[in-house]
């Protein structure tokens, strides 16, 4: 017998004799849900086998299959036998991420058709849109312009053209990017070392194949362009779960702010894609470069938190700060670090944390599945909590909870009033949420929104998702202090970004400030942790694609070595040895 293990004690088995004969076999065996089974030849399309399975109607909007656990492009080529296959439909969170990722593709392909001397770099999002800077020999794009490159994206719909993938050899993609003057793609190229690349085309124009895209242009039915500024574009499109409306296009300025500060920063510094990085650590270990660049970002986080410091300062009637960002943003350590510089500044603050403020375990709302709803405003004592803060901010003492997690009980702490140059730094998700304040007056008031927010891009079209970032580290995290799989984490996560989506960034728009908590070298740091734990989940899990499109984007890192960051660095909140976080 053939027998394969893995440590989740799954066991496949196959006669030998059969396997010798699937290996002389010119076709694969493909088994359906209704466990029908059917053969065909190898190198037959996926799209030819999908309309013979029990999931097929015309209508549906299929844009790519999931083959034993991997999302696969329709027009790919079936290889091995199936044993299950289902798909992906356009009003899912994995068909929304393959929209919007062809969605940017048909903008650039518009852009090199209408104007060939104009390049464009994804900078960023806002919401539901994407933020494009317009570089090149035109730097700036009129309204007709615009107008004409929406025409033009309208038609490639209305044509169908097929978005196909395509395989060049190493050295012509780097021909074809140079001349195109993509020096990001070409730095991203050059610190690899694949024999070959993979290219999406569509209409004669190529761009880099990270993963998968639609297969045809006429599933891009909404979205808007419109001008952002003098040198920018805004790409808006639908949510992944109803592709047939699209949200009204939201400006935050103190977001858009924080990511134009940092794309400067990095500019000025000559590190503003991955390629870049890796670049870097490649020949900086031994000069300590490396060393010197870790502390340069480390500086900068440090620089951004004496601003903030000095803008509270100059709030004189300021009694709280509040802190809120979604998961994994490193509220923590930046509370402490905030904390330490408005000691510099004179102040004497007091870190709360919302945690500490939940109601007994038993009291605890439930969502829709009957369970612990932890997430919501509810899961803390509102009334409890802002009497607690009233009191503290008009200078009375308090005896302060203390919650227990492993008892799910709130418990008695210990007495704190504020001095007269005291602060009350309050940290958590809910923090910005008015709802747990209504007794402090807003001029008593500073907000704080924290989130991971990458400024350098995997190469020129194609941006580091800050959603990846804050899930890379909540992997570690949960993982070192928690002792949760990568599987288990991924489990989690949607249920988490729904929470974020309706409870937390509603209210980054009533923040005084944004601060951004993503370092440069991040990802290649975390690397370390994640990268192994995430190839543990394999093709029999509901979340092996998904591990599998991070550990893709975590292909693109070098890595640095732990030993290079500090103990009061943000990162250290989830890889260990933080100076503010108790492991």
């Amino acid at each position: 017998m053939f027998r394969s293990e893995s440590k989740s004690d799954i066991v496949v088995t196959m006669p030998l004799p059969d396997l010798y004969r699937h290996f002389q076999d010119t076709q694969i065996e493909t088994t359906f849900s209704d466990n029908s089974t059917k053969h065909y030849e190898i190198g037959t399309p996926f799209s030819t086998i999908m309309k013979d399975a029990p999931f097929y109607k015309d209508d549906l909007d299929i844009v790519a299959l999931k083959v034993n656990g991997a999302v696969l492009d329709m027009n790919d080529r079936v290889r091995t036998n199936i044993h299950t296959i289902e798909p992906v439909l356009l009003n899912t969170t994995i068909g929304g991420q393959i929209y919007r990722r062809s969605l940017s593709f048909a903008l650039c392909l518009a852009v090199s058709k209408l104007f060939p001397q104009t390049n464009l770099l994804k900078s960023y999002s806002l919401g539901n849109s994407y933020v494009y800077e317009v570089t090149g020999t035109v730097k700036t794009l009129s309204d007709q312009d615009v107008t004409n490159l929406d025409k033009l994206m309208r038609n490639l719909v209305a044509m169908q053209k097929d978005i196909v993938r395509r395989e060049v050899t190493f050295q012509e993609a780097v021909s074809y990017f140079t001349q195109q003057e993509m020096f990001q793609t070409v730095a991203m190229l050059t610190q690899r070392n694949s024999q070959t690349v993979a290219l999406a085309t569509c209409e004669g124009y190529c761009d880099m194949w990270h993963d998968i895209h639609l297969p045809n242009t006429k599933f891009l039915r909404t979205f808007e362009l419109r001008k952002y500024g003098d040198s920018r574009l805004v790409l808006s499109f639908p949510v992944s779960s109803d592709h047939s409306t699209l949200p009204p296009f939201e400006d935050i300025p103190n977001l858009a702010d924080t990511y134009n500060r940092g794309k400067e920063w990095g500019r000025m510094l000559g590190i503003t894609c991955v390629g870049e990085v890796n670049r870097l650590i490649r020949r900086g270990a031994p000069h300590g470069e490396l060393s010197q660049f870790v502390l340069i970002c480390e500086a900068y986080h440090d620089r951004r938190t004496v601003e903030i410091a000095t803008e509270v300062i100059n709030r004189p009637n300021c009694r709280l700060i509040l802190i809120a960002g979604p998961s994994s943003s490193g509220k923590t350590t930046f509370a402490h670090k905030l904390s330490v510089q408005m000691r510099v500044l004179g102040k004497d603050p007091a870190i709360v944390s919302l945690d500490n403020f939940y109601v007994n375990r038993e009291d605890c709302p439930k969502d829709e599945n009957g369970d612990y709803d932890f997430e919501c405003a509810e899961a803390l004592d509102l009334p409890y909590l802002n009497d607690v803060l009233a009191a503290l901010v008009k200078g009375k003492e308090v005896l302060m909870p203390v919650f227990d997690f492993v008892t799910g009980t709130r418990k008695h702490g210990s007495n704190l009033r504020l001095k007269d140059n005291g602060l009350l730094i309050v940290e958590g998700i809910h923090a910005l949420n008015d709802r747990l304040t209504t007794m402090i007056e807003r001029d008593q008031k500073y907000k704080i929104f924290i989130s991971a927010l990458p400024t350098i891009s995997l190469d020129n079209h194609n941006r580091i998702p800050s959603t990846d970032s804050r899930l890379i580290r909540r992997i570690v995290r949960d993982y070192q202090f928690r002792g949760y799989t990568a599987e288990e984490t991924l489990s989690r996560w949607p249920s988490v970004r729904n929470g974020e989506e309706k409870l937390i960034f509603p209210f980054q728009v009533t923040a005084d400030t944004v601060y951004n908590s993503a370092l440069d070298y991040e990802l290649c740091a975390l690397k370390i942790i994640a990268d192994p734990l995430l190839h543990q989940v394999n093709p029999t899990s509901p979340f092996y694609a998904e591990a599998y499109r991070i550990c893709h984007l975590l292909s693109y890192f070098s890595t640095v070595p732990h030993k290079y960051i500090p103990p009061s660095s943000i990162i250290r909140e989830f890889i260990g040895d933080s100076i503010f976080v108790e492991d």
